[in-house]
């Protein structure tokens, strides 16, 4: 064995491999320089004024399906060496960005050789895929665009015509698809209106119709939204008071499933804006700050009725970085050990919440793409390509649910909510629901 995977190695053999001949992959993961040969490359916060909904009660744990994924990034990375450590942890969904404008550089011209590859490679392991579309090429933006910043198309069509086309070729194979990532936050969403919920639902309404044509089982997952604390309704949105506006707009006729954004910052997952006794004193102000503030999407959500739109979280994550990317200075208080606690009781307690059906932990390999970036800092490998505590307290955990039948396994195929046609378009009434004092 080559010296530089020996540290690995005894690694797993002290604490995976105890429970099953287990996490297998971390035995061909190099660290260091070693990989580069291998490469090809309350209070709520917004004092919201809507129903109280009393915290779920915690029952024993039984066999149910939950979905257990992971973010990552496998275009242009070491697809095989990847994809066997997400299934060597025993996570179920793999959560893949899909960049139009990589796809469908121009009209009509597909590139299929990449996405082809990670279909492939996700679904012969049995693994439930979740396609994040994000992305829009130059030909279908407005004139006058930013090109720092991603943005929705100038006519939503050019995105259903590529969506029927995407889900007809990957139909039974890519199981869901989560229209857009963070439209409330200029960044992704950089238009003449700004980042206008009333124009994503308008967006979101186009996806969800040429989906449903080519893959009609396909789930479709409305974006999660920034939690931002840093709303100015500019550049970036408040994500409860944009989600009641699309709420609003008819928004819940065009997905099967909610989906959450959450930032846990420097707070375990049982913490919360509303209660004493707080762990860490810095980032408390705002629900946005706890891992917990999938209470707050829920109030809106009940607010306007809609109470059986189940919920995956997809996005969760702690930051551990020191020192701290600008704008992040809570991951410099977070320990590797503090994350991985973090991640698991997180775990387990929206395991244990009946209306979150998922929890997508953000990220598995960001750091080794963009080492600088804040995303580094939520990663479960480190830039060299060692393994974060983390990833091998998730592997156990799941070894352990596993051998014990506590966590019951969540295949795509078994799961998937049947649908087929378009859901009747429901009206809501708009409770008057004040989002800001």
């Amino acid at each position: 064995m080559p010296s530089a995977l020996k540290p690995v190695a005894m690694m797993i053999g002290l604490r995976v491999l105890a429970l099953v001949a287990g996490v297998f992959f971390l035995a061909v993961w190099p660290s260091g320089a070693a990989q580069a040969s291998m490469l090809d490359g309350g209070g709520d916060r917004r004092g919201a004024s809507v129903p109280d909904l009393q915290p779920a009660e915690v029952e024993a744990i039984t066999p149910r399906p939950f979905g257990y994924g992971i973010t990552v990034d496998l275009v242009d990375q070491p697809l095989t060496q990847l994809m066997n450590g997400v299934a060597g942890m025993h996570l179920n969904w793999v959560r893949q960005p899909v960049h139009w404008g990589q796809v469908e550089p121009a009209p009509g011209l597909y590139d299929w050789s990449q996405l082809d590859s990670i279909v492939d490679s996700v679904h012969v392991r049995g693994l439930g895929l979740l396609a994040v579309i994000v992305g829009t090429p130059e030909w279908a933006r407005p004139a006058g665009f930013n090109e720092a910043h991603d943005g929705p198309p100038a006519d939503p069509n050019t995105l259903g015509g590529f969506l029927a086309v995407l889900s007809s070729r990957y139909a039974g194979r890519i199981d869901a698809y989560q229209i857009w990532q963070d439209p409330n936050i200029i960044a992704n969403w950089d238009s003449a209106t700004g980042p206008s919920a009333e124009d994503y639902v308008r967006l979101l309404s186009v996806a969800y119709l040429a989906i449903k044509a080519g893959s009609p089982d396909a789930q479709v997952i409305s974006a999660g939204l920034d939690p931002t604390a840093a709303a100015d309704g500019l550049a970036a949105v408040d994500d409860l008071e944009y989600l009641s506006i699309m709420y609003q707009a008819g928004f819940s006729a065009w997905c099967n499933v909610v989906g959450v954004h959450l930032n846990g910052t420097s707070h375990p997952p049982s913490d919360y804006v509303d209660e004493a006794g707080h762990t860490s004193s810095a980032f408390e102000s705002e629900s946005s700050f706890f891992f917990r503030h999938y209470e707050a999407v829920r109030r809106v959500m009940v607010a306007y009725g809609d109470e059986e739109t189940p919920v995956w979280l997809t996005q969760v994550g702690w930051a551990s970085l020191s020192p701290a990317p600008t704008g992040y200075a809570y991951a410099a208080d977070v320990t590797e050990e503090q994350q991985a606690d973090y991640l698991i009781q997180a775990f387990r307690i929206a395991e244990q919440i009946p209306y979150i059906h998922a929890m997508m932990v953000d990220n598995f390999n960001l750091s080794t793409i963009s080492p600088s970036s804040p995303a580094a800092g939520f990663s479960l490998i480190r830039s060299d390509w060692t393994a974060r505590p983390a990833l091998l307290r998730l592997a156990q955990m799941r070894q352990e649910q596993i051998l014990s039948s506590a966590g019951a396994s969540y295949s795509s195929a078994r799961n998937r909510a049947p649908q087929s046609g378009v859901k009747p378009y429901l009206r809501h009434s708009s409770p008057e629901v004040t989002l800001r004092e």
